[in-house]
């Protein structure tokens, strides 16, 4: 699993991105480690769930996935 820092918004946490070969997990480079170690958990269970291949709105895969946080 390839996981990079980038200066993002502060606002955005993170994200997963699918490369040709596997996903990728994108960390914001301006959070403190505590909240990246988080935000990698929250960016791992989308990878376990699925939720790249999902059709489904973004706003409810964010909602059933923030029900494990």
């Amino acid at each position: 699993m390839r996981t990079v820092l980038i200066n993002l918004p502060c606002d955005c946490r993170g994200c997963v991105v699918q490369t040709d070969d596997e996903p990728c997990i994108v960390l914001n480079a301006r959070l403190s480690y505590e909240m990246n170690v988080q935000s990698y958990k929250h960016e791992m269970r989308h990878i376990k769930n699925n939720d790249l291949l999902c059709d489904e709105n973004i706003n409810v895969i964010e909602t059933e996935c923030h029900k494990n946080d």
